[in-house]
This record gives structure tokens, C-alpha cells and sequence, in this order.
């Protein structure tokens, strides 16, 4: 078996499957968890969509940190940004496939198509738009961190041996 203080050269595909698994994983919990909170102690949680936020932001942290962990050296800027938009693509996918999931299983996609065939069109892709590449940012900064608090961590623990 390797020795996991080796440095050893990762993929952006390996680590895009690190966070669509992270992703996926944080999302099912955090389901289980309301649910089995709702159902066992009678608490209600609010109907607020940060909470899909902090997921995608640990998810990418967390593969930030992975990441540094296995090559033990900060990778490159053109390689942060490239993991950024891959990470955005799958994330902006799975937002949709879910979107359309519910929208499908609650029976509302004569009012989705009433509502863009309307006026608002582009109004309503400008504001996708605009949460995409916000989201984008805030990706590229949660990678950025997760990367920087790994090499913190491995530089103290170097200064100390």
C-alpha cells in the first residue's frame, strides 16, 4: 500500500468526481437529517434555499483540501479555474436535473412554460445567468480556500518536525 505522505499527481476528473460525490452525498444527508428532525422531534425548518448554498461550498472546500493533500503542493491558478468551471457545469447540472424533477413531479410545467413564454424571458435567463457565474465565483473562492487551509495545516506541521 502507498504511503499517503506521497505526493502523487491527481486528475481534474478524479477530483470532479470527488465533488459531484461530495455534492451528492451532502445534499442526501442534509435530507435525512431534516427529515428524520421533522419526523422524530417535531422540528419544522424554514423554506430557505441557503442551506443548498453551504453544501456546494463545503463540497468544493472539501475537494480543495483533497486536492492539496494529495499532491502536497498548490496547483496551479489555470488549474484552480479550470476545476472551478468543471465544478459549475456538474453542479448547474444537478441544480437543473432536480429542478425539472420537482417541476415534473409537482405537475407545474404548464405554469414553467407560461411563465417563459412571457415578457420576462430575458429577465429570467439573465438572472440564471448571473446566479451561474456568481456561483462559478463562489466555487473558484470555496477551491481557494480549501487548497490554502491544507497548505497551512502542512506547513505547520512540517515547521514542527
Amino acid at each position: 500500500m502507498a504511503d499517503r505522505s506521497t505526493p502523487r499527481p491527481t486528475s481534474l476528473s478524479f477530483l470532479l468526481l470527488v465533488y459531484i460525490a461530495l455534492l451528492i452525498g451532502g445534499i442526501a444527508l442534509f435530507y435525512i437529517i431534516v427529515y428524520a428532525a421533522e419526523a422524530f422531534f417535531g422540528l419544522s425548518f424554514p423554506e430557505s434555499n441557503s442551506m443548498g448554498l453551504v453544501i456546494i461550498l463545503v463540497a468544493a472546500n472539501s475537494t480543495g483540501t483533497i486536492w492539496f493533500n494529495r499532491e502536497q503542493v498548490v496547483p496551479s491558478s489555470g488549474r484552480k479555474w479550470a476545476l472551478a468551471a468543471l465544478m459549475c457545469i456538474a453542479t448547474t447540472a444537478v441544480q437543473g436535473a432536480m429542478f425539472f424533477l420537482l417541476l415534473f413531479g409537482l405537475d407545474e410545467v404548464g405554469q414553467f412554460k407560461r411563465e417563459f413564454a412571457g415578457d420576462d424571458r430575458m429577465l429570467i435567463v439573465a438572472a440564471l445567468l448571473t446566479v451561474v457565474f456568481l456561483q462559478f465565483l463562489l466555487l473558484r473562492a470555496s477551491l481557494w480556500f480549501g487548497i490554502r487551509t491544507a497548505a497551512k495545516r502542512h506547513a505547520a506541521l512540517a515547521a514542527k518536525a
